[in-house]
């Protein structure tokens, strides 16, 4: 389930195609499902789409389906944020901007922007 997944993610840090999976597939499971977004919270899964996201800048297909994931659990991030500290913050917001200006999805486009939103709003 999602432990394996995030097991995963650290095991193929590298691997794009495991990354991009990965975080379409969590994504997946944190729509509209608060259970879901509890277990990924609490299984590390924040962190390890946003080490997929530092670890593959480039990469299309990772960014756009790591913005999307992202947005599924946006109400966690917020709280992700908060509790890692400030040092996380700027990071977040970097990777959020770098992918809202690659040639990512529409979709990844639009959730890296409503992300960015939500952050901005809670930082002022």
């Amino acid at each position: 389930g999602v432990e394996a997944m995030i097991a995963a993610m650290h095991v193929y840090a590298d691997n794009p195609a495991i990354q991009e999976s990965a975080c379409t597939a969590l994504g997946r499971m944190c729509e509209r499902n608060g259970t879901n977004q509890a277990l990924v919270e609490r299984s590390g899964g924040i962190q390890a789409i946003v080490a997929a996201m530092r670890s593959h800048p480039q990469n299309i297909g990772v960014q756009s389906e790591a913005c999307e994931a992202l947005r599924k659990m946006s109400a966690l991030i917020l709280s992700y944020a908060r509790e890692a500290g400030k040092q996380v913050m700027p990071e977040l917001l970097q990777l959020l901007q770098n992918a809202k200006v690659m040639y990512i999805t529409a979709s990844g486009r639009a959730s890296a922007e409503h992300l960015l939103t939500i952050i901005e709003k809670e930082t002022k």
